[in-house]
C-alpha cells in the first residue's frame, strides 16, 4: 500500500499536463476515410456541351469555342480529349501528390518528449519518488529543410509539365484519329459504291451469259472483281469501327456515342513557321524537355541535401528531472552524431551518380528531339509533293 500511495503522489501533479498534451495530439491528428474502388465505368453517355477553359494548359486550346451542334472538328476533338480522357485524369491526380510532398517538405520537424518515472524499492526513510522529463530536437532537420523544400519544389514542377506534354502528345493523338475516322468513312462510302456498281455488273453478266452473248471467262472476271471489291468493303468496315471506338475512348466516351464530325478541308496545311532545330529555342518552349530540366533541379537539390548530411547532427536537449531525495535540477543537453566511418559518403555518390545520369538523359532528349524535328521537315515537304502529284 505505501508503494501504491508513493505512485500516485507521483502520478497526480502530472495529469494537467497529459490532459493538455492529449488535446493538443488530438486536435493536430488528421481522421481516417476509407474510399472503395469504382465497380462502374466512368464514361460520359454524350459530347458535354462546355468546357471549363481553366483546365486547359495547351495555349492553342484555350482561345477555342466548343459547338458540339454544329459539328466537331480537330481542335474540338483534341479539346475533349484532354479535359475527358480517362488516362489522363489518372495522371493529373499526380499533380495533388506532388504538391502534397510540397507541402510536407516545409513542415517543421516535431520535437520528441521524454518522461521517466523511478519508484525507490529500499528501504528507508526521507526517499521520494524520482523522474526525468525530457524534450528534444533534431537541429539537423532545420539545416536540411530549405534543400528537401527545393527537391519537392521542382519534382512537383516536373510533373505538371510531364502532364502537360502528355496532354500535348495527347491532343495530336486525338487528332490524327480524327483525321483517321474522316478518310475511313469516305473510303468505305466510296468501296460501298463501287460494290454496287460492281455487283450490278456482275448481275448483268450473269444474264448475258445465260443468253449466250458472253463467255464464262468474262463472268469469272466480273465475280472476281465483285468479290474484291467486297472483301475491301469489309476490311474497310473493320477499320472504321476500330478507328471509331478508339476516338471515343481517347475522349472518355461510350463506344455507342455516334460523333458529329465536320469535314476536313483536302488542302494540305502549311508547314508550321516555329519548326526550328535550335536547341535553345526548343528547350524554352518543349514541355518534356522542361520537365527533365525541372528534374534535373530536383536531383541537384538531393546531392546539396546529401551533402549537408554529412555533417555531425545536432540534438538539443532540455531536461527537468528530480532524484530520490527530492533534489530538482534543470539541464540542457546537445547529442552529436560524430561522423567517423560513414559521413554519409555512400548517399553523396548515389545522388552525383544519378545526376550524371539525368544530365546524360537530357542531353541525349535534345539531340533526339533536333533528328526528330529535322526528319519530320523532310517528310512533310515529301508529303506535299507526293499529295500534289496526286491532285494532278
Amino acid at each position: 500500500m505505501p508503494v501504491i500511495k508513493r505512485w500516485r503522489q507521483a502520478v497526480v501533479p502530472l495529469r494537467p499536463f497529459v490532459a493538455i498534451g492529449g488535446m493538443i495530439l488530438l486536435a493536430g491528428c488528421a481522421s481516417y476515410q476509407a474510399r472503395p474502388l469504382p465497380a462502374t465505368d466512368d464514361l460520359a453517355a454524350q459530347v458535354p456541351d462546355t468546357i471549363n477553359h481553366q483546365t486547359l494548359q495547351l495555349p492553342s486550346l484555350r482561345g477555342y469555342t466548343l459547338d458540339p451542334e454544329n459539328g466537331l472538328d480537330g481542335t474540338a476533338i483534341a479539346m475533349l480529349a484532354v479535359v475527358n480522357n480517362p488516362q489522363i485524369k489518372a495522371q493529373r491526380k499526380q499533380r495533388g501528390v506532388g504538391q502534397a510532398q510540397l507541402f510536407a517538405a516545409g513542415l517543421l520537424p516535431d520535437p520528441q518528449f521524454s518522461f521517466a518515472l523511478d519508484h525507490p524499492t529500499s528501504g528507508g526513510a526521507g526517499l521520494y519518488n524520482a523522474h526525468t522529463l525530457g524534450l528534444n530536437y533534431d537541429l539537423m532537420s532545420l539545416i536540411v529543410r530549405g534543400s528537401k523544400q527545393d527537391v519537392a519544389r521542382y519534382g512537383a514542377q516536373q510533373t505538371r509539365l510531364d502532364i502537360i506534354w502528355q496532354e500535348w502528345q495527347l491532343a495530336q493523338q486525338a487528332r490524327q484519329t480524327y483525321y483517321r475516322l474522316l478518310a475511313d468513312q469516305r473510303k468505305v462510302a466510296v468501296l460501298e459504291r463501287s460494290a454496287r456498281t460492281q455487283k450490278q455488273r456482275y448481275s448483268v453478266a450473269q444474264d448475258q451469259l445465260s443468253q449466250g452473248n458472253i463467255t464464262l471467262e468474262t463472268l469469272s472476271s466480273d465475280l472476281t472483281g465483285y468479290v474484291n471489291i467486297r472483301t475491301q468493303l469489309y476490311q474497310a468496315r473493320l477499320s472504321l469501327s476500330d478507328t471509331q471506338h478508339k476516338l471515343n475512348a481517347l475522349l472518355g466516351l461510350r463506344p455507342d456515342v455516334k460523333l458529329a464530325l465536320k469535314s476536313a478541308p483536302d488542302a494540305v496545311p502549311d508547314l508550321p513557321a516555329r519548326l526550328d532545330t535550335d536547341p535553345q529555342a526548343l528547350i524554352s518552349r518543349r514541355p518534356d524537355l522542361l520537365a527533365l530540366q525541372a528534374g534535373y533541379q530536383s536531383q541537384e537539390a538531393k546531392v546539396r541535401q546529401s551533402v549537408l548530411q554529412q555533417f555531425p547532427g545536432l540534438t538539443l536537449g532540455l531536461t527537468q528531472a528530480s532524484d530520490t531525495s527530492n533534489v530538482h535540477t534543470i539541464g540542457v543537453g546537445l547529442q552529436l552524431n560524430l561522423p567517423l566511418w560513414n559521413a554519409n559518403r555512400g548517399q553523396i555518390a548515389i545522388e552525383r551518380a544519378t545526376r550524371d545520369a539525368l544530365w546524360q538523359t537530357f542531353q541525349a532528349r535534345i539531340d533526339q528531339t533536333v533528328s526528330d524535328v529535322d526528319r519530320l521537315r523532310s517528310q512533310f515537304k515529301l508529303l506535299q509533293s507526293q499529295y500534289q502529284q496526286l491532285e494532278a
